[in-house]
Formats: structure tokens, C-alpha cells, sequence
């Protein structure tokens, strides 16, 4: 028989079938593997403290040492049936698309972590944003917003889509990068890249800016914010997505929320593809076609469209859930 020590008080451990076999006296605690904390109280045994027991998306218990994880790819509940535990959380939202016609990366979705104090029985609502739309006509629209993912009354914002041939990247959990303004002058699109909604703190979560495009010598667009970092402008080389941040709540260091890379591009569309960023943000597009999209379940962005006229944005990867507790 097993006894467990908790500061100065020592509790036999038993089970179901070695509990019956106790010489018990009245106000005798022990630990029940199958039941908690119980105390014989003259003639029953009477659970003081349940077992933590808790349901809801793909439960892993192997892949942590020590804890239990629940993930959440789609909508759902985190239900509680019994006792309370500390449950850590990583929530993002879903990443913003790219943007079109030689267009901006899509931003990351806000990222959320940390740990939620002594949560109870009760059944908690789980939403998982969807990534945004990709920019998808010749006439350089931008990309959509990701969608929210929330968890335990805490939400991340979708990611802000790249802007679109003239148009600035929008607001995000981080925001998207900018397209370049063209030669012609037909917009005012090398503005600022979409601004985060969040400043970078376990409280509000982490979010930055996208990048700024560029309209004069080597045109180029901007990178989508990604968690860990602003998105590159098109001054910098490539244009980069910012990069991820990387947690291991499930067991496996993994990077997440990475920006939508923009590129460098001529005025007759041609430029270079631009790399994807940490995080697994889309990588740019300096072809026809369409530009990667984010990866999904990691919240990050897509990549920008590429030639004018031909080039379609990369949708954002859609975002996710995770909650994880000690056994």
C-alpha cells in the first residue's frame, strides 16, 4: 500500500478493492485512485475532493508526460464533471488571407498563452476561427480577416488580410501587409500595413504589425505581422511574414501565428517568390496563380498574390485551441 506525503500530512493511497480490507475509524482520510479524497465518516466512506475529470476534442494523454491535453481543430466544449485544476491554454485565431494583384501577406492570428487558476466543474464553449479569404480578382482586392477563436473567456482575433494593388493591409490580432503602390499612382496603397489589435503581454496576447510596401525603384510589398515579430516592409529583403512563437502545451515544440510573406515585384508583375515565414505563413507569389496559404491549425497567414492582373493571394490557416492539465 502506498502512502502519499503532502506537506505534513500522509495519506494512505488505496483503491476500491483494498479500501474494503481497512481497519477504518471514524474521521480517517485516505486517497481513492478511482474516486479522490474520502473520509470514513463511522459507517460509509464520503468522497471529500473528486477526481479532475474533464471531455472535449482530441484528448491525448501519451504525448505530454504527466498531463492530459484536449485540442480543438473546430467548434466545441471543454466540459467538467468534476474537482478543479490549474488548465494552461493556447488559443489563436485564425490567420488573414493574402492579398491579390501584386498584394500584401495576410497577418497572424492573436496568440494567446497562459494558464487559467483553479477551473471548476461547468461546460465551457470552445470557437475555432477559420482563416481568412484569400484576395481572388485581378482588380488587387484585399484579403479577408481570420476568424476569432475563443476558449474559457478569453479570446484571439483573426489575423488582418494583405491589402490588394493599392490598398494598405488591414487590422488584425496582427496585421497585414501592404501592397505596393503602382507607378501610375492609382491609390494610396504603400501605406502603413494593418495595425495589431494588441500590444505583446501574457494579458492581451501577442500580435504585431504588418509591413509597409514600397512605390519607388524595386517595387515590393509588405509581410503580414506575425506573433513573434512585425511583417518585413518592402524595403528589406523578401519581405518576410514576421515569424511564430513557438510552445510545446502539447507535448511537441511546435511554431504557430507566423505572418504572410509579401515580395519584391517589377512593374510588369515579375519578381521574386517571396520565402515563407516561422510559423508557417504562406510564402509570396511572383507568378500567375495562386500564393500559398497558411498552414492549417496554426493560425498563421497566407501569402501575397503575384503578377498584376494573374496573381491571387494565399488563404489564411485556420486557428486553434489547446488546453492542457496536469494528472
Amino acid at each position: 500500500m502506498t502512502t502519499l506525503h503532502s506537506n505534513n500530512l500522509q495519506l494512505q493511497q488505496i483503491n476500491e478493492s483494498t479500501r474494503n480490507g481497512i481497519s477504518a475509524s471514524a474521521g480517517m482520510l485516505v486517497y481513492n485512485t478511482s474516486a479522490g479524497l474520502q473520509m470514513y465518516d463511522g459507517s460509509n466512506w464520503v468522497t471529500v475532493q473528486a477526481n479532475f475529470a474533464a471531455s472535449g476534442g482530441t484528448e491525448d494523454e501519451s504525448s505530454r508526460v504527466t498531463y492530459k491535453v484536449h485540442t480543438f481543430t473546430s467548434p466545441g466544449t471543454f466540459s467538467i464533471t468534476a474537482g478543479s485544476k490549474d488548465v494552461e491554454y493556447l488559443i489563436i485565431g485564425g490567420g488573414g488571407g493574402g492579398g491579390s494583384d501584386r498584394g500584401g501577406g495576410g497577418g497572424a492570428g492573436l496568440l494567446r498563452f497562459g494558464t487559467y487558476p483553479n477551473l471548476g466543474t461547468g461546460s465551457y464553449p470552445i470557437s475555432v476561427g477559420g482563416g481568412g479569404a484569400r484576395g481572388n480578382n485581378s482588380q488587387g482586392s484585399r484579403g479577408s480577416q481570420g476568424g476569432t477563436s475563443s476558449a474559457l473567456g478569453y479570446s484571439s482575433p483573426g489575423g488582418g488580410g494583405g491589402g490588394g494593388e493599392d490598398h494598405s493591409g488591414t487590422p488584425g490580432g496582427s496585421g497585414g501587409g501592404s501592397a505596393y503602390n503602382p507607378a501610375n499612382g492609382r491609390g494610396t496603397g504603400s501605406g502603413n500595413g494593418g495595425g495589431s489589435t494588441n500590444s505583446n503581454s501574457p494579458s492581451s496576447g501577442w500580435g504585431n504589425d504588418g509591413g509597409q510596401g514600397r512605390n519607388s525603384g524595386p517595387r515590393a510589398t509588405g509581410g503580414g505581422g506575425g506573433a513573434g515579430a512585425s511583417g518585413n516592409s518592402g524595403q528589406q529583403p523578401n519581405a518576410n511574414g514576421g515569424d511564430g512563437l513557438t510552445y510545446s502545451i502539447n507535448g511537441s515544440s511546435t511554431t504557430r501565428a507566423g505572418g504572410g510573406a509579401g515580395g519584391p515585384t517589377n512593374v510588369d508583375g515579375h519578381g521574386q517568390r517571396g520565402p515563407s515565414s516561422g510559423g508557417s505563413g504562406g510564402g509570396g507569389n511572383s507568378s500567375p496563380g495562386t500564393a500559398p496559404g497558411g498552414s492549417t491549425n496554426t493560425g498563421s497567414g497566407g501569402g501575397s498574390g503575384g503578377q498584376a492582373g494573374n496573381g491571387y493571394g494565399g488563404a489564411g490557416g485556420s486557428g486553434i485551441v489547446i488546453l492542457a492539465y496536469q494528472n
